[in-house]
């Protein structure tokens, strides 16, 4: 919404405390979930092969590379899809606290 509000000429201030920038989506949810879930699916499907005759030894040899992993792609995907376009846009305008509505066009910001 920020980046709409940004092409169409407005300004925007997040105002943001709590999760890393991005959300949850990037943060806790969305991505890291299925990024755990495609790897337990390539899992099994190696160790399930479709053809009879074919027998697989498959097994987890180091699950911490799995979840170092999925931590990458959740801190590359916050710094090139929020970070980087919130950093290089100057109608976008990012801060840490909790913000207050005072009046129908002003915000309090505590930190």
């Amino acid at each position: 919404a920020a980046i709409r509000t940004s092409e169409l000429g407005g300004t925007t201030l997040i105002i943001n405390k709590g999760l890393p920038t991005g959300g949850t989506c990037v943060n806790v949810g969305c991505v890291p979930s299925k990024t755990l879930i495609r790897s337990a699916e390539a899992f099994h499907k190696a160790s399930h092969p479709r053809f009879e005759g074919i027998e697989t030894m498959f097994t987890i040899s180091d699950f911490k590379k799995v979840i170092e992993q999925k931590r990458e792609m959740v801190l590359d995907l916050r710094q090139e899809k929020y970070v980087n376009v919130i950093k290089d846009d100057p109608n976008i305008t990012l801060t840490e606290g909790y913000g207050k509505l005072i009046q129908s066009n002003q915000v309090e910001v505590n930190k």
